[in-house]
């Protein structure tokens, strides 16, 4: 009788528990150029760098590797795009400059950006498929994810701004592209 008494109290605050965990948010971490592309470490800081003023966020400890994985996967993909957007931008502003001036070094630093534009997009589309192989493989494994559930609030976190992430990758992309496209002719006339 006495054990059925104290039953009820310790499922409640059990579950009281989970749910003040579950509410808890999750560690994020800047997306950094240098987790595009080692080679654009270099450009942090500068004006050719997109994500000093679009800033891209990935779980870090959500209590499940694969997941943290899968939502730095996707803010890669992301910030790829963010990247390459903000090279464009610039560069399509350097293009009006270089038509007035002639300058043949910013024509060269023009290009340069372009190319660096088209690589990391390239490079972001061939990691799709593992993006979507592993987001499939959570999918499946989705018992492992729910093992803790303490942890139900970070990894509920990472789901759901890697799918933002996504989201936003798949909506701008086709702009970008054409974008980049354009830009591309532009500095080949000139």
């Amino acid at each position: 009788m006495h054990a059925k008494r104290l039953f009820v109290p310790v499922i409640l605050i059990a579950l009281s528990l989970m749910l003040i965990a579950g509410s808890c948010d999750a560690e994020k971490k800047k997306l950094k150029l240098g987790d595009i592309d080692s080679s654009l470490a270099k450009q942090v800081g500068t004006k050719w760098d997109g994500l000093k003023t679009q800033k891209v966020q990935y779980v870090v400890d959500s209590g499940n590797k694969d997941v943290d994985s899968w939502s730095k996967q996707a803010a890669v993909v992301y910030g790829s795009l963010v990247q390459a957007e903000h090279v464009v931008d610039i560069a399509s502003k350097e293009v009006e400059k270089l038509k007035k001036n002639k300058d043949a070094e910013g024509k060269k630093e023009a290009e340069k950006a372009v190319k660096q534009a088209q690589d990391i997009l390239e490079k972001a589309a061939a990691n799709g498929p593992k993006l979507v192989q592993d987001g499939e493989n959570l999918v499946k494994n989705y018992k492992k994810l729910i093992s803790n559930p303490t942890k139900a609030g970070a990894m509920y976190t990472a789901l759901t701004d890697s799918a933002k992430n996504l989201k936003e990758t798949i909506d701008r992309a086709p702009k970008t592209i054409k974008k980049l496209g354009k830009i591309g002719k532009k500095l080949a006339k000139l």
